[in-house]
């Protein structure tokens, strides 16, 4: 199944470089795909799909779009 994936801010340079649909295996849970792309788990803060936020163990469907975000430093 085929799905979009976008990495945000500082992980920008650590996931898909492109915006083709990434070919995944279905019934794929958040936490699997992010093994699949290279990103490790203390560097993602947040996880959207479909604009909503979830958890890890998040199974994903075709068609979903995928969005990880870096926690935010700054003052």
């Amino acid at each position: 199944m085929k799905i979009k994936v976008k990495c945000f801010a500082t992980l920008a340079k650590l996931g898909p470089q492109n915006d083709e649909p990434l070919e995944v295996t279905k019934d794929i849970k958040v936490s699997d795909l992010m093994k699949q792309i290279n990103l490790k788990k203390e560097d993602v803060k947040i996880v959207f799909v479909n604009g909503v936020i979830v958890k890890l163990n998040k199974v994903l469907k075709e068609g979903d779009r995928v969005g990880f975000f870096p926690a935010v430093g700054g003052g």
